[in-house]
């Protein structure tokens, strides 16, 4: 066969290969690693992707809670963030009340140490002077006993005070933090709050000076069902509740995370608890 035939079945045959598609693989192999590639850039970069392991290591899972097959739209929708971009992980808990005072002294959060006689049960016992990442943290009553907080909780509110800020929060009301010798209602179970490790959210003051109340504004309370991820026919205030909410949840940043959907103590707050000791988190 002469160079100029040879030469010519070669170019049929690549025109006949692309026209029969036989050569998109190749295309899409490509993609698919370009894609990869970045996925593998975001990883090494420290981004947090919620994904439906992660969603998975929310257990115990609320009853009710029906978890689909797997690629199907029900999961894909159980699955989604729920917070606004960036998602960033949890931060990590200081192990000395040294280094703890030092990280909010470096964050500029202002606050007192308090004795621990003072606070029995809480292990750095601090008290908040001044907002944190421009929000504030308030007691209802302002009791300064309720004010009371372990070190590691305000390092993990001001992780969740960068979620506040951006969706309009300017001012937190809660019911407590720390209550001396609190436990769970109903058990002789110690409460977080006996530790100070926990926080009663009950409303959240917008910039634009509305008021969100958990009490008359978070929706679809069913007692049992899941409460994340946020719903779209919400209304705005509920909307709102639910996903600083399931953010903190999504970000891990609390291990347990308690609302109206759990039982009726809880109808007019959402309960946020931090356990250092742990790896999970209960979201009900």
């Amino acid at each position: 066969m002469s160079p100029l035939r040879a030469t010519s079945l070669c170019l049929l045959l690549c025109l006949s290969a692309l026209a029969s598609g036989c050569l998109f693989p190749v295309i899409d192999f490509e993609e698919h690693s370009t894609a990869r590639a970045v996925s593998v850039r975001a990883q090494e970069s420290g981004a947090y992707r919620h994904s439906s392991s992660s969603a998975r290591a929310l257990q115990p899972m609320a009853a009710g809670d029906r978890r689909a097959g797997s690629g199907s739209k029900e999961e894909v929708q159980a699955h989604r963030p729920s917070v606004v971009e960036p998602i960033v992980p949890a931060p990590e808990l200081p192990e000395r009340v040294a280094s703890c005072h030092q990280a909010l002294h470096q964050a500029g959060i202002r606050f007192v140490a308090v004795a621990e006689r003072d606070a029995p049960g809480v292990r750095w016992p601090i008290r908040l002077q001044g907002p944190i990442e421009g929000v504030s943290f308030v007691a209802q009553d302002q009791s300064p006993t309720f004010a009371i907080l372990d070190c590691r909780l305000a390092v993990t509110l001001q992780a969740w005070a960068r979620d506040l800020r951006r969706a309009g929060v300017r001012r937190v009301e809660y019911f407590s933090m720390y209550r001396p010798n609190a436990t769970i209602a109903g058990t002789d179970t110690i409460s977080g709050h006996a530790h100070g490790l926990a926080i009663d959210a009950a409303r959240f003051v917008l910039h634009s000076g509305a008021v969100v109340d958990v009490r008359g504004d978070w929706e679809g309370r069913k007692r049992g069902q899941a409460p994340c991820p946020t719903r779209p026919d919400e209304a705005r205030p509920g909307r709102l509740l639910r996903t600083i909410t399931c953010s903190a949840a999504d970000r891990k940043l609390f291990q347990v995370v308690l609302t109206p959907h759990y039982n009726k103590a809880h109808d007019n707050h959402v309960h946020l608890e931090i356990k250092p000791e742990v790896s999970w988190t209960y979201v009900r």
